[in-house]
């Protein structure tokens, strides 16, 4: 059975961020970044963090304690700062 397979590069999303929030701060905007689809993935939320994007919002509390307990990105609540 084929299952399919979402391949994620890392660089690319951290440059997409930075990107996008030298963009958006020359206009006064703040970047959030909303970590749902990849079910709490710690690599995608430390990706947008080093494009400078500090702010992450996760839509499940779970992957909290489950995905950021040890890790260099610790949101303590919805769209925390880290």
């Amino acid at each position: 059975m084929y299952m399919p397979v979402l391949e994620i590069n890392l660089r690319k999303l951290e440059e997409n961020a930075r990107t996008e929030k030298a963009l958006l701060a020359s206009s006064g905007i703040d970047v959030m970044a909303v970590n749902k689809v990849f079910d709490g993935c710690v690599e995608t939320a430390q990706a947008v963090f080093n494009g400078g994007i500090t702010v992450i919002a996760e839509s499940r509390t779970y992957n909290f304690e489950k995905k950021y307990a040890r890790q260099d990105v610790r949101p303590a609540c919805y769209g925390a700062r880290v």
